[in-house]
């Protein structure tokens, strides 16, 4: 009896530092979230000042956004908006003039790498799936990853704009490797997006001209290409 009643208050210390520890990892973490948030929502704004103002995304924009979004998933490797933006920076290097082919290849495969991260963290986010099938695309890589990616786009968000751009793009230029319901799923894409924001898509549509399937293929209604 004396050990047990000698032995309470150990009991309590070793209970109350269990507690602060936990509380301790618990204030930690959240502290490392909010600054992961704080440093990718940095990021979206330095890229989305320079596109309001009409001005195109130079080097130094796009790196400064690269690293204050790593910074960011150092905070927090779960992060999922900071690697689809890092994802997003990457592809967006690819218009940058005097890319050589080396930087290429590395902007993909930063681009594939972050996207799939994303993918594997938000599992219903067709926005992030189309990102995945576009990259995957521009690589030249129409594997399982890239059919997946992109049935799983248009099925979790087939009226998002950014969703419709990428899956009639990454679609349209893989044509030839897609079969019946694939190509069914492009065709009412393309019908949603004329659908909802004609004027956006029939301009996006007149851009991608040259890598649309034929008209008798796509066998939609596109006012001034296929009638």
């Amino acid at each position: 009896m004396r050990f047990e009643s000698s032995s309470r208050p150990v009991l309590r210390w070793a209970a109350g530092l269990a507690a602060v520890a936990l509380m301790a990892c618990i204030v930690w973490r959240a502290f490392c979230i909010g600054c992961a948030d704080f440093l990718a929502q940095d990021a979206q704004f330095s890229v989305n000042s320079r596109l309001e103002r009409g001005l195109p995304l130079d080097a130094a924009t796009l790196e400064g956004a690269s690293e204050l979004l790593e910074r960011a998933i150092d905070w927090n490797p779960d992060n999922s908006s900071a690697h689809e933006n890092l994802a997003l920076v990457n592809r967006m290097r690819l218009g940058l003039p005097k890319l050589t082919l080396v930087e290429r290849d590395d902007a993909l495969n930063k681009a594939l790498a972050h996207s799939l991260r994303a993918a594997a963290l938000r599992p219903t986010s067709g926005y992030t799936y189309s990102l995945v099938a576009i990259i995957k695309q521009q690589r030249g890589e129409r594997d399982a990853i890239f059919h997946k990616a992109l049935r799983q786009a248009v099925r979790y968000a087939p009226w998002e704009p950014g969703v419709q751009d990428n899956v009639i793009e990454a679609g349209s230029r893989a044509w030839d490797a897609l079969d019946g319901a694939e190509r069914e799923a492009i065709r009412e894409t393309v019908r949603r997006a004329l659908q909802t924001r004609p004027a956006q898509a029939q301009a996006h549509l007149l851009a991608l001209r040259w890598i649309l399937p034929s008209c008798i293929d796509l066998a939609v209604s596109i006012p001034g290409l296929c009638k």
